[in-house]
């Protein structure tokens, strides 16, 4: 794109913030940082994008090479990012309404998982996956954002959506007894998760399945499936998967068009299986615990692995647990904390993770498609292929890093209620979609 082109999509982008009433920018708040990301959508001297420039591969690149300068020891501190008295860690109540678990009968897995209610028929309902080493907490900002979004525009009655999050098996709060993290284990704990919710907990989808059966023109909320890196994998799989669920549950969902929309943050399978290459440097290079979680916050902002604000307070203290006394593991006379998951346990499973999910992800059984990368990941050749016959819809965030829902919760959510509204609310205004990478 040339600068011109450039200057006119920013002159289009400040009128529609002025419009809205509402700041795209998302503007770093110290010097340093605003001289090194641009403000604006479009990078000025963005590099082209590559497959082996994108900000997953790039920065376990950086923490394997640059350990020692990341402070690996998790013992001190500079707080170079971030003041002392403003990292203030966060709880789960403060973004969802409801927190609970879910135990599997057969196997007595526990599956944590923090939700909110939808309000009406006419409420979306965003079900989000997490990726390895995450948790469900990490869509706590930009769940409560989607939330505050559609209060402040939506006419009356207001539009209250349905947010639901989890912790994948032996990540979080979640604990399941074997050390299987095959791809398939993962599509099984999210069937579980699912049914459990809509049956359970969400009175709007009580007896879903007969009534929509009963009378196809009812009107239920729809529902869109999120997923976050490896969340994005388990949920495409589960999309092809329905007919061999065993209780048909999920293949009712998708075939009544319940399951409406499919959405995917910062995952190509290329980039993908790559960045696998070099995860054990990566987990050399982190600190085995921290001191504090101020400290461990501190950790993931100036290691790069998060942007500063909101979201590390409530996503990083979800990612460890307290150190006890004589642990194997970590010496509780120097850590406080270490990390909840283990992902040394999941590497012999690795090369499930990722296999066909480009095809899977254009071929998905749903009426929409929406994938938003970071940075400067560039698309494989099947979703190349896929963009070009219009198969999903494409938005790329320049200034983001691999949590991209964490670094800009506030474009994040602009973008998905536009997904929602442009494919299943036709009579619904738009919202203008201004920023990105423009690809032909």
């Amino acid at each position: 794109m040339s600068q011109f082109q450039k200057s006119i999509f920013q002159k289009k982008l400040q009128k529609a913030e002025q419009a809205l009433g509402f700041d795209f920018s998302e503007e770093l708040e110290d010097q340093e940082e605003e001289q090194d990301n641009s403000s604006s959508p479009f990078a000025k001297d963005a590099p082209l994008p590559t497959a082996k420039n994108g900000p997953l591969l790039s920065q376990l690149l950086k923490n394997s090479q640059q350990g020692a300068e990341a402070n690996t020891t998790g013992l001190t501190s500079s707080f170079k990012y971030q003041k002392r008295e403003d990292i203030k860690p966060k709880e789960w109540c403060e973004f969802f309404e409801h927190s609970k678990v879910l135990e599997q009968q057969e196997t007595g897995n526990k599956f944590q998982i923090y939700y909110s209610l939808p309000n009406s028929n006419s409420s979306p309902i965003f079900i989000f996956h997490h990726g390895a080493g995450s948790s469900g907490l990490t869509f706590a900002v930009l769940g409560k954002q989607i939330e505050q979004y559609l209060a402040t525009e939506s006419p009356h009655p207001k539009i209250k959506p349905g947010i639901l999050v989890f912790d994948a098996r032996n990540h979080g709060k979640t604990k399941v007894a074997e050390n299987d993290y095959s791809r398939n284990s993962f599509v099984k704990d999210f069937s579980f998760i699912l049914k459990s919710y809509l049956d359970e907990l969400d009175p709007l989808f009580k007896d879903v399945i007969s009534k929509k059966e009963a009378d196809p023109q009812l009107i239920v909320p729809p529902i869109m499936l999120v997923g976050h890196s490896l969340g994005g994998s388990v949920l495409t799989e589960a999309l092809h998967q329905y007919n061999g669920m065993k209780d048909g549950y999920f293949s009712k969902l998708v075939e009544l068009n319940i399951i409406k929309g499919l959405v995917m943050f910062d995952i190509v399978e290329d980039t993908a299986v790559e960045s696998l290459a070099h995860m054990n440097k990566f987990l050399n290079s982190r600190p085995k615990g921290f001191r504090s979680l101020k400290i461990a916050i501190d950790w993931h902002i100036k290691s790069n692995f998060l942007r500063k604000g909101e979201s590390p307070l409530v996503s990083v203290p979800a990612l460890l647990m307290p150190v006890e006394d004589n642990d194997p593991d970590v010496d509780s006379s120097l850590f406080k904390y270490k990390w909840r998951s283990d992902l040394r346990l999941t590497e012999p499973f690795w090369d499930t993770w990722f296999t066909g999910l480009s095809g899977g992800f254009v071929n998905a059984p749903v009426q929409s498609k929406l994938l938003i990368l970071a940075g400067n990941d560039n698309l494989d050749k099947r979703l190349m292929i896929g963009q070009m016959q219009g198969k999903f819809q494409l938005i790329v965030f320049l200034e983001s890093g691999h949590f991209l829902h964490e670094d800009l919760p506030n474009k994040t959510a602009i973008s998905l209620i536009d997904f929602w509204k442009r494919n299943f609310k036709p009579n619904e205004k738009k919202i203008p979609i201004l920023w990105g990478h423009m690809r032909n």
